[in-house]
């Protein structure tokens, strides 16, 4: 380094995104989510699944009148509704529910895969935070960052595959998958905005009205 200039060394390979072939790509899926996991297991706590899931809404509540006087979103009263019907799902959870350090951006993009060295590393860690141990696992096997991603899970969230995403870091696999869908919104909900506001001037309004405008198709 020097002179207002660095130099650091790039790590060799490329995204998971890019990955074309299909036992590297599930080799790799897997390794993250192992490695996610025992992240998961070293932060792990139990909270009570009613003022969790409360304190979820609350913040949402606080977020959508800033992106829309920061964002001049036009779906906000959808984000408000959708989150309250998120919401009233979640009584069915148990009395406590496992959260522990997460990613938070865990999609493909964010993998690393060095196929020579047979190593996957997890980057860019910006929207890291305590969140339930099902988000991570949903976000990169569920793909839920794709268009109708999200949807699509809580459509299917009965199935066998859905509950095996959601659950793969979980021992306790007897949940009602619907309650666990609204956390999962909740959640999501506050990465779009928190991550969008921070983005400046109006810069991202429309990919919170893009996302609130799938939210809304939700049948729960």
């Amino acid at each position: 380094h020097g002179e207002n200039w660095y130099r650091e060394p790039l790590l060799k390979g490329q995204p998971l995104a890019r990955v074309s072939d299909s036992k590297q790509y599930a080799l790799s899926s897997k390794m993250a989510i192992d490695h996610i996991g025992v992240i998961g297991r070293a932060t792990l706590h139990f909270v009570d699944s009613e003022q969790y899931a409360r304190k979820l809404l609350n913040h949402i509540k606080a977020l959508v009148p800033l992106a829309e006087k920061n964002k001049h979103i036009r779906y906000g009263q959808v984000l408000l509704d959708v989150s309250e019907q998120a919401f009233s799902t979640t009584n069915q959870l148990p009395d406590n529910i496992p959260t522990a350090m997460t990613h938070g951006d865990f999609q493909s993009g964010n993998i690393w895969v060095d196929p020579v060295e047979n190593k996957t590393f997890l980057i860019d860690w910006e929207t890291a935070a305590v969140r339930s141990i099902w988000y991570d696992p949903a976000t990169l096997l569920l793909s839920t960052r794709r268009h109708n991603g999200v949807i699509n899970m809580v459509t299917a969230c009965e199935s066998q595959h859905v509950m095996d995403s959601v659950l793969i870091n979980d021992p306790n696999k007897n949940y009602h998958m619907g309650a666990v869908m609204g956390i999962l919104l909740l959640e999501d909900l506050i990465f779009y905005l928190e991550d969008n506001l921070e983005l400046p001037e109006d810069w991202g309004g429309d990919l919170i009205d893009k996302y609130a405008s799938q939210l809304k198709n939700i049948k729960w």
